[in-house]
């Protein structure tokens, strides 16, 4: 049986990122840009692969900054 998903869980907002844009939840990743990617015909599979490379990048930034 399939589970259902509360859509609101998914999206948050909070003003210190993305200036309080709907982001995906957990990251810093805008709504806006995966419609653009979506609307740039790219298929889940990529965008999840750009999601995850997006992720690594943020993370070596923040340890970076860490210092």
């Amino acid at each position: 049986m399939a589970s259902v998903t509360e859509i609101g869980s998914l999206i948050s907002r909070r003003a210190e990122i993305r200036g309080g844009h709907p982001c995906i939840a957990g990251t810093g990743v805008s709504v806006r840009r995966i419609v653009q990617w979506h609307n740039m015909g790219q298929i889940p599979e990529e965008i999840d692969a750009d999601l995850a490379s997006e992720e690594r990048e943020t993370e070596v930034l923040e340890r970076q900054h860490r210092r």
